[in-house]
């Protein structure tokens, strides 16, 4: 198969095969969740912390990170993969 345009390898779907990691914010001056690129995110996190591998580790374990203007989350889209415990999704 020939490929003639980008492919959005980053895509939240959730017809996908495998769990994929999607960022989201919540901005202050809005009250929803919004899902944002990895740029984005690096970019909202790198204002605040000089290092932000920590935040992001500390998303992975389910916590949300606090800017002055947002807070980020990570959520996991697609996939019927089954867990360890024994669930689906």
């Amino acid at each position: 198969m020939l490929l003639t345009g980008p492919v959005d390898i980053q895509s939240c779907g959730e017809d996908t095969m495998y769990k994929m990691p999607c960022y989201e914010a919540k901005y202050f001056h809005n009250n929803y969740w919004e899902e944002i690129s990895d740029i984005e995110l690096m970019d909202g996190l790198y204002k605040i912390y000089n290092r932000i591998t920590p935040a992001i580790k500390e998303m992975i374990q389910g916590k949300e990170v606090q800017t002055a203007d947002a807070v980020y989350r990570l959520k996991w889209k697609g996939g019927d993969n089954i867990s360890t415990d024994g669930s689906t999704g």
